[in-house]
């Protein structure tokens, strides 16, 4: 099973988000900061919280793992790839070359862009669900968050999900 028109092999893996149950901890955002660069800096944070806190909304903004995945096709470097176990699409950062085509591209559709860039490194960055084990879902604190598995893929994300500005 591929993806919708890329060819692209579907994601076995996403992140689930139930907004409702999110309290703005951040603890999702620390630990994996921590797990990926070894410090819990939230702007090292492949999964991002939004807080409305005047509305009382919360909602952790984590990347789709798309079934069309435009961060991977707007990579001139090709540092973006699908991995084997997971289909997870990861960024290579040996191969990136900082230049932004990536985060662009997932900012045409999502918002805040699912890529960021670590800024220290000038590479982009972004969610590779941990080989299969999130440590954010493994570390929530509330159930705010899950990892749904399917062997014969999942399709999620850039065109199946409507655009998302929020």
């Amino acid at each position: 099973m591929a993806g919708i028109e890329s060819g692209i092999p579907l994601t076995r893996g996403v992140l689930v988000v139930e907004k409702a149950l999110c309290s703005a901890c951040r603890t999702c955002e620390s630990v994996c900061a921590v797990f990926h660069h070894g410090v819990a800096d939230p702007g090292l944070s492949r999964i991002q919280v939004t807080a409305d806190f005047l509305n009382i909304e919360f909602s952790p903004k984590t990347c789709y793992q798309c079934t069309d995945p435009l961060c991977l096709q707007a990579c001139p470097s090709d540092a973006i790839h699908v991995d084997p176990k997971t289909g997870a699409r990861v960024i290579n950062a040996d191969e990136c070359i900082g230049c932004e085509a990536c985060i662009d591209a997932c900012g045409e559709y999502f918002q805040p862009p699912r890529v960021r860039l670590d800024a220290a490194r000038q590479v982009a960055i972004k969610c590779d669900l941990c080989s299969g084990d999130p440590q954010c879902v493994r570390f929530c604190p509330t159930g705010a968050l899950r990892y749904e598995y399917s062997e014969s893929g999942i399709q999620s994300g850039h065109p199946v999900k409507e655009k998302e500005h929020a």
